[in-house]
């Protein structure tokens, strides 16, 4: 796994979306849709948003877009820094997605070997 203690929170989303992508079996990162906006993780089911949990409610209104525009099902993946920090956040973010029929999960970045085999079931 990536070191990223030196890099802001906005690059780490771009290292997190990358590492992700290269365990999800035909995804691309950063697609431009016809509107000129990149989705951060598109397979051949989901354009997949990911966002840290701080912005919960930004992610899921992208992924609609993303997935409008691309064709593809929406779905979020929160990054979590700290749970007992993000637990709010998160929860707010699993009830929101299940009313809107769009795919959910979340990574804990203080492990993430653990969370990858999770990653690759959702998104299998």
């Amino acid at each position: 796994m990536p070191d990223l203690s030196s890099l802001t929170f906005a690059a780490r989303e771009t290292v997190w979306s990358t590492t992700i992508a290269s365990y999800l079996p035909e995804s691309a990162c950063e697609v431009r849709t016809a509107y000129g906006a990149r989705c951060d993780i598109v397979t051949s089911l989901y354009a997949i948003e990911v966002e840290r949990a701080s912005k919960w409610a930004e992610s899921i209104g992208q992924s609609l877009f993303y997935a409008a525009a691309l064709g593809r099902e929406p779905a979020v993946i929160l990054l979590v820094a700290d749970m007992k920090r993000d637990q709010i956040a998160v929860g707010r973010c699993a009830v929101a997605c299940a009313a809107a029929g769009i795919t959910f999960t979340w990574m804990d970045c203080q492990k993430p070997e653990e969370c990858i085999e999770h990653l690759i079931n959702v998104f299998e």
